[in-house]
């Protein structure tokens, strides 16, 4: 303690303290990505990759294996590239696509497209997703 200065306890302080952590509760929501759901519903084993852009540089997420049936999260800022190919041939891209960035969680089903022999992405709402919450 300075001399001159008086002391001030903490039981004083409290009310910067509230305010402070306040602040700190609120940042992260306001900064918050969105949560992006995929469901496998092909008979085939795939594998999706989300990328976004950050700082100026593609940043690519970690692949994410997906039995039929299986689902995924995604969670990036800003817009996401989506890619999606196929487990056993790597180099297969059975679907890429940007999904612009949005302040609610989307929820898509994965399913097969035979006119191009390819994956096709449609949204679908939460409650339509087993498991996934209703809104």
């Amino acid at each position: 303690m300075s001399p001159g200065v008086p002391f001030i306890g903490w039981h004083r302080r409290w009310p910067l303290y509230l305010a402070v952590l306040a602040v700190f509760a609120l940042l992260p929501a306001g900064l918050r990505a969105e949560t992006l759901v995929f469901r496998n519903d092909t008979n085939a084993p795939l594998v999706i990759q989300g990328a976004c852009v950050v700082n100026g540089r593609l940043r690519h997420d970690q692949p994410i294996a997906m039995a039929p049936g299986a689902t995924a999260r995604i969670v990036l800022p800003g817009n996401k590239l989506i890619t999606v190919y196929h487990a056993k041939l790597p180099n297969r891209i059975l679907f890429q696509g940007t999904i612009q960035e949005g302040k609610e969680d989307l929820f898509f089903s994965m399913q097969p497209d035979p006119v191009i022999g390819k994956v096709k992405l449609e949204q679908m709402k939460p409650g339509a997703m087993p498991g996934m919450p209703g809104r």
